[in-house]
């Protein structure tokens, strides 16, 4: 599936390249990134190989620095088909703990929820994140999305573990742009 670039003052959004197994190794190899986002830390360079085929596949876009073009993250924008009647889209992310706290994933919510409201023609942009995980919790907020509640056991991690999940949503002119 072949994805739009998509830029911010830092970013780009961007399709993988061969080159960036390796920055995705470098990051998803941390013990503290893939669970944050539910799924298993790389154990070797080839799990990072086959996750990037894996994400090619699935319209995942790799999160590069525009400086240098490193990869440092990754952000899927999925429908939601929880939402009945609705154009909803579900957008996830993981980031370099390297890079936490610095607002880089904040700017590619931001252009993804831009790009599924003005491209996609979402209605609703909504993501999920594990009770306790406030970086998470505190991005979305700042672009604009409201709580709406904690679905109980709504996903099964890596582990088999049935995980509540933190609902949250943006409406189109809830978005917040800075």
């Amino acid at each position: 599936m072949a994805l739009p670039t998509l830029t911010t003052p830092r970013l780009l959004l961007r399709d993988w390249k061969g080159e960036d197994a390796d920055n995705l190794w470098e990051f998803a190899s941390n013990p503290l990134v893939g669970p944050s986002a539910g799924w298993q830390p790389h154990r070797s360079p080839g799990d990072s190989a086959r996750a990037m085929s894996l994400y090619r596949q699935m319209g995942v876009w790799a999160v590069a620095l525009r400086e240098g073009d490193k990869v440092v993250g990754t952000l899927e924008l999925t429908d939601d088909r929880r939402r009945k009647g609705l154009r909803a889209m579900e957008i996830g992310y993981a980031l370099s703990l390297d890079w936490w706290g610095a607002g880089l994933m904040t700017e590619a919510v931001r252009a993804a929820a831009r790009y599924a409201f003005e491209v996609k023609g979402a209605q609703l942009v909504t993501a999920y994140c594990q009770p306790g995980n406030e970086r998470s919790v505190r991005l979305l907020e700042r672009c604009g999305f409201a709580y709406e509640g904690t679905l109980r056991g709504m996903y099964r991690r890596f582990d088999g573990e049935a995980l509540d999940m933190r609902c949250y949503s943006v409406r189109p002119d809830e978005i917040k742009l800075k």
